[in-house]
């Protein structure tokens, strides 16, 4: 049984720590483009090149028995898992059989509180990355542009790309850039709290949870150590949503700090 887990998404700092410590690898601009983070649980389907079609949380293999909210249940469904099976045969057509992964977010009623899609009518899968394992069973990242063309609202199926996209432009070994690139993520994550796009797009109103942000340069696609993510800070526990607040992804004190921790580990 394969289990090829989604990389764990620190904060726009940590990207910044990463690159000075590899600064080598780099030597301009990188381009990153953030996506609605939904306020779900993390999940998982993995396509062996046998056919068989496993569900996964973020931390482990799931199945009828041992279900994380029901997702199992919904995803091991004949025609969720036919789905699943044609883009993964899309991927062995240019990459050769290995297990394939389409992550996303499990979310809906009863999933988690106080923001906008847990109003949703039926809980839905949101699909926001693909993945493959290569012949060490490491995880790559792979073009997820496909997913759009396996949105399937009857089954509960969708992808993120359907929302907005934001992007963003720094680089990452200067400290101004960094700073003017932090405010602009700042400013997209305060619209994003005051109302969540996703909810908006099922006539929805309420907050939302944050962004995602993936690097978009070619170079750094399969890059998860550039992942970041920036989050309003309000956990909105009970019922009725209060005002969330944002989180800094880097203010110019974090740059500062990021600088003299990269320097005394060198």
């Amino acid at each position: 049984m394969s289990f090829i887990k989604f990389s764990k998404i620190g904060a726009f700092h940590n990207a910044v720590k990463y690159a000075r410590k590899h600064a080598k690898l780099f030597n301009g601009p990188v381009s990153f483009t953030g996506s609605v983070k939904i306020h779900g649980t993390n999940a998982g389907i993995v396509v062996l090149p046998d056919g068989k079609c496993l569900a996964q949380s973020r931390n482990r293999t799931l199945s009828l028995e041992d279900d994380n909210c029901g997702f199992a249940r919904w995803a091991l469904q004949d025609e969720v898992c036919q789905v699943m099976r044609e883009f993964a045969e899309a991927v062995w057509k240019k990459d050769g059989e290995r297990p394939v992964v389409i992550y996303g977010e499990w979310c809906g009623p009863g999933i988690q509180r106080g923001v906008a899609v847990n109003e949703l009518p039926e809980k839905q899968f949101v699909m926001f990355a693909a993945g493959a394992q290569d012949d060490e069973g490491e995880r790559l990242y792979i073009d997820d542009a496909p997913l759009l063309e396996m949105i399937s609202p009857k089954l509960g199926l969708r992808s993120i790309l359907e929302g907005p996209r934001w992007t963003v432009e720094c680089d990452l070994l200067d400290a101004a850039s960094s700073s003017f690139a932090a405010n602009q993520i700042n400013e997209f994550t305060e619209e994003v709290s005051k109302k969540c796009p996703w909810g908006s797009l099922h006539g929805i109103e309420g907050v939302g949870e944050g962004i995602v942000w993936r690097p978009t340069s070619p170079k750094f696609y399969q890059d998860s150590d550039l992942f970041f993510k920036s989050k309003c800070e309000d956990k909105l526990s009970g019922l009725h949503a209060k005002k969330a607040k944002t989180s800094a992804p880097a203010s110019p004190d974090v740059l500062a700090f990021v600088e003299e921790q990269v320097h005394q580990e060198r």
